[in-house]
């Protein structure tokens, strides 16, 4: 599975906490790089502002059966002193943040598998020749999503969806990033 989000450390925190936030932590399957060793964990961040702070809690209350959820205040000094322990990479535990690299450049294996769904679904639009998508990730509620476009063509999918087209391999941030 194809893994873009970055590993929470105590600097990044610090920048993300500048402003109040709101973040929300779930079960990460795409973070079991190491099988089963360590419990994957994503925290996805929302300003406390506006609309925003309504995508939290619309996030949080999506996964009610995901019992590692938890929705943190950055402003609350308990939750604060919570999420500062998460930067540091508890034993037993790897956390990511929902940042996405600013280019999305999937490894081959990705590409691959993006190829055999646009042949698969989109028959006119051969992805291997001249007609090459621009491929963009997002994130929305913690799942990741791919835009393709091509020739005036948006698809949006999620990735699991993509990732069924193909033997996509395991990858980690640091050999794509």
């Amino acid at each position: 599975m194809y893994n873009p989000f970055i590993i929470l450390n105590e600097k990044l925190l610090m920048m993300l906490t500048r402003q109040p936030m709101y973040f929300v932590r779930e079960y990460y399957a795409r973070g079991n790089e190491t099988g089963g060793k360590f419990i994957p964990l994503l925290l996805s961040h929302y300003t406390q502002q506006g609309i925003n702070a309504k995508r939290a809690n619309r996030h949080f209350s999506l996964i009610k059966q995901d019992p590692y959820r938890y929705l943190y205040d950055s402003i609350n000094e308990k939750d604060l002193q919570k999420l500062k322990i998460a930067a540091t990479q508890p034993e037993g535990y790897r956390i990511y943040v929902n940042l996405l690299p600013k280019e999305c450049k999937p490894p081959r294996s990705l590409r691959i598998c993006i190829y055999n769904y646009l042949d698969k679904n989109y028959p006119g639009m051969n992805g291997r020749q001249n007609k090459k998508p621009r491929i963009y990730l997002q994130d929305l509620f913690g799942k990741l999503y791919l835009v393709l476009t091509w020739q005036g063509n948006k698809v949006e999918v999620i990735l699991d969806e993509i990732e069924k087209y193909g033997s996509c391999a395991m990858i980690s941030p640091s050999k794509h990033q």
